[in-house]
C-alpha cells in the first residue's frame, strides 16, 4: 500500500480505470474523511454524510471505465459529493421516512396499546429485512444505525479497514433500496391500520 500511497491522484484514477482495487482503496482512504466533513456541512448528519460519500465512491468504481474528469480528481470528488449531498436533501423526506414521523403525524390520538401493537409489527417486518443480510454486514449495519458508531469505530472494534466497513454499508443500503417497495407497502399497511383504529 505504501507504493500506492506515493502515487498522484491522476495515477490512482488511471489504475482504477483498469480495475485496480488497491489504487481505488488508496484514493478512497486519501479523501474519505475530508469528503465526509464537507458533506456534513450540507446534511448536518454524520450518517447521511458517510452514505453520500460512499455513494460517490461506489459510482466512481462502477463507472470507472467511462469516467470523464475535466478538472483535478480532488475537485471532481468534492463536486460529486456536493451534488450527492444536495440530492439527499431533496429526496430524504420522500424516501425512507422515519417510522416515528409517520406515527407522529397519524396516531397522536390512538390508544397507546393499539399504537404500540402496530409499531411492533412494523418493526418486526423491518428487522426481518435486515436479517436477510450476511452476518458481518448485518452486524456492521446495526452498529452504525442502532448504536450510532462511526465507520472508524466499527473498523477498530472488528479489526477491519474503514474501506471494508464502507463497502458493507453501501451493500446494506442497496439491500434496503431494493426492497423499498416492500417497505413502502408495509408503511401504507401501518397507516391504514392506524386510521382504522383512530379514535
Amino acid at each position: 500500500m505504501q507504493f500506492y500511497s506515493d502515487n498522484s491522484d491522476e495515477q490512482l484514477i488511471n489504475k482504477t480505470r483498469v480495475g485496480d482495487k488497491q489504487a481505488f482503496e488508496t484514493l478512497f482512504d486519501r479523501y474519505y474523511e475530508a469528503l465526509c466533513d464537507f458533506s456534513f456541512q450540507f446534511l448536518k448528519s454524520k450518517d447521511l454524510s458517510e452514505e453520500a460519500v460512499s455513494d460517490v465512491f461506489i459510482k466512481v468504481w462502477i463507472n470507472r471505465r467511462q469516467l470523464k474528469i475535466q478538472s483535478t480528481i480532488k475537485a471532481y470528488l468534492f463536486r460529486a459529493v456536493r451534488n450527492q449531498s444536495i440530492n439527499y436533501i431533496e429526496k430524504e423526506t420522500n424516501h425512507f421516512e422515519d417510522l416515528s414521523d409517520v406515527s407522529q403525524k397519524t396516531a397522536d390520538n390512538l390508544q397507546a396499546a393499539d399504537r404500540q401493537l402496530i409499531l411492533d409489527e412494523f418493526q418486526k417486518n423491518i428487522d426481518a429485512i435486515i436479517d436477510q443480510m450476511p452476518d458481518q454486514r448485518k452486524l456492521i449495519f446495526r452498529m452504525n444505525r442502532l448504536q450510532g458508531m462511526k465507520y472508524k469505530e466499527i473498523a477498530d472494534v472488528l479489526g477491519i479497514s474503514v474501506y471494508t466497513v464502507q463497502n458493507h454499508m453501501v451493500e446494506a443500503t442497496k439491500h434496503l433500496s431494493s426492497r423499498y417497495k416492500q417497505l413502502k407497502s408495509l408503511k401504507m399497511w401501518a397507516i391504514v391500520l392506524l386510521l382504522f383504529f383512530f379514535v
